[in-house]
């Protein structure tokens, strides 16, 4: 799921120190393991009107029925191997600094499609796609730099956290650079017995340019995220997280409940809404709301 994917884990080296006012860590992964991607059938996949690509040279406009072929994935300059990262905070009476620094695989491949198609318009380049439609996913070594800092205020938290990410090496296939800011407040309200913890951000992106699909990371552009968790007693808890982007109207929203138990069980059940004008980046996805039920045995 592209909107709420799980961690996927590497093994590697790691080493750190905590001290009275700094910590530091740094770690070695000798091979990157793969992100994952959607499968062939899934409904992530663009299948109304047109891919949307990165690139404004070329419209490349979807069949009526589409289907997708995943090609083998391809490596380049080395992006899985010999991966780095560290970190360092410094904490003081006034709040937190931290500043990390990373190269290796970029965080997911670059999507390419490959261009079977047939001319519709020469000007500007209008193609009608064949199905079906293939998919090159291409790894990219990637180094980036991030920093954030957080001060509290009372029983307000507020916290600003940037990254900027430039590809390495001088394949064509590469994106150009990106970035994205993040800023926003934290604030805890004693409500009964529960402490109830409110949360609103604004996001901000520069989206790199290039011929590969676009990410749909790139609706936390100009985004409004808000976010609440109720804790009712100390068995359930209640977590409503949302984002609103200004630039086209996408509203994403999702609502967990979950339930624990002293004997290790716990079960949470989840819904995401979506709604995109159909001109938007997930205006294709405009369908995907789905709802989830976990059930978790601690032992």
């Amino acid at each position: 799921d592209p909107l709420t994917s799980p961690t996927r884990t590497s093994g590697g080296l790691h080493a750190g120190y905590s001290g009275e006012k700094f910590d530091f860590e740094a770690m070695y992964v000798p091979r990157q393991t793969e992100s994952s991607l959607p499968g062939e059938k899934s409904p992530w996949w663009p299948r109304r009107t047109s891919l949307p690509l990165r690139t404004d040279d070329v419209e490349a406009r979807l069949p009526d029925r589409v289907e997708y072929t995943i090609a083998p994935r391809r490596e380049e300059n080395d992006a899985l191997s010999n991966n780095v990262v560290a970190r360092l905070q410094y904490r003081s009476a006034y709040g937190d600094l931290a500043l990390a620094g990373y190269e290796g695989a970029s965080q997911t491949p670059a999507l390419h499609p490959v261009l079977n198609s047939t001319l519709i318009q020469a000007s500007p380049l209008v193609i009608l796609l064949l199905s079906p439609v293939q998919i090159v996913p291409i790894d990219y070594r990637v180094r980036t730099g991030s920093a954030l800092v957080s001060v509290p205020l009372g029983t307000w938290i507020v916290r600003v956290a940037s990254r900027y990410d430039q590809p390495l090496g001088d394949s064509r296939n590469n994106p150009s650079w990106s970035g994205q800011t993040v800023g926003g407040v934290e604030k805890t309200w004693e409500i009964g017995s529960n402490s109830v913890t409110t949360i609103l951000q604004g996001s901000w992106l520069h989206r790199p340019e290039g011929s590969s699909l676009i990410s749909l990371q790139d609706v936390f552009d100009q985004a409004i995220v808000f976010g609440i968790r109720y804790p009712l007693g100390e068995s359930w808890t209640l977590l409503a997280t949302g984002l609103s982007n200004t630039k086209d109207g996408t509203l994403l929203s999702q609502l967990n409940v979950a339930r624990r138990w002293e004997s290790g069980w716990s079960v949470e059940a989840g819904y995401v809404g979506l709604e995109a004008p159909s001109d938007s980046l997930l205006g294709s996805f405009s369908e995907n709301d789905r709802a989830s039920l976990k059930v978790t045995r601690f032992f």
